[in-house]
């Protein structure tokens, strides 16, 4: 994985610096009241958070700021998932707390992992394209397990394909939303799941119903709490 992001920024590079280029001198011909010139700013700053996506998966993990920062909270884990899909349009709600109210233990310690916080922000932004207007990511735990949640207030999930998301070429792009995208792979759930899967991780697709109607999806993240020593066990050996 390590290697083919490399690769991709090194031949990315050139043609999105390009795109950047071209997108700023159209922008500065059009004139200000043109119905382009949001098209145009648009194209700009998203070549410009596609050189930042490549430039993050290419960062060399050894020039963090030392092992005390390579274990945060799971608070944390969500913040730095989802800092770079924030929306004007939709609200992003977050709740963290043990399944049991009268667990007063403190948050786990999650490892702050780029296939975490990629797999995690690949769901927070999907989630946050199809919502209406709301996105709630919630954190539970206990001894057994270490959970994240994240819902949306869409139509929800396409019944049809619900049962193989996560593999390659199912799309949720099926939804029918107001900003579902022309056309699209399915590959960005794939990626999520199976960076997640590496980390431990089980990954779970549902539709939130209320009284047998469909008002929003669900992605589920759960990890054994063994899983997660066990990692700590080596990152400390």
């Amino acid at each position: 994985m390590g290697g083919l992001a490399a690769a991709a920024a090194h031949e990315l590079g050139t043609p999105l610096g390009t795109i950047v280029l071209v997108a700023k001198e159209l922008a500065a011909d059009l004139p200000k009241n043109s119905r382009m010139l949001e098209d145009a700013n648009l194209l700009v700053s998203e070549s410009l958070r596609c050189k930042e996506i490549l430039t993050s998966l290419t960062a060399d993990p050894k020039s963090d700021q030392g092992e005390a920062f390579n274990w945060i909270s799971i608070e944390a884990v969500v913040q730095l998932a989802s800092k770079n899909h924030r929306n004007a349009d939709v609200d992003i709600f977050t709740d963290f707390a043990p399944f049991d109210d009268e667990d007063f233990s403190k948050q786990p310690l999650m490892p702050r992992s780029p296939e975490i916080i990629h797999g995690l922000g690949n769901i927070v932004q999907n989630a946050i394209q199809f919502a209406n207007s709301t996105v709630t990511i919630a954190g539970a735990w206990d001894n057994d397990r270490v959970e994240i949640e994240v819902v949306d207030d869409g139509p929800g999930f396409d019944p049809s394909v619900l049962n193989r998301l996560g593999d390659p070429y199912v799309s949720t792009g099926s939804r029918n939303r107001k900003q579902k995208p022309k056309s699209s792979m399915g590959l960005g759930v794939f990626i999520a799941k199976t960076m997640l899967s590496h980390t431990g991780a089980e990954v779970e697709f549902l539709n939130s119903e209320d009284d047998g109607a469909i008002d929003g999806a669900i992605v589920r993240v759960v990890w054994p709490r063994s899983a997660l020593t066990l990692d700590q066990k080596r990152q400390q050996a």
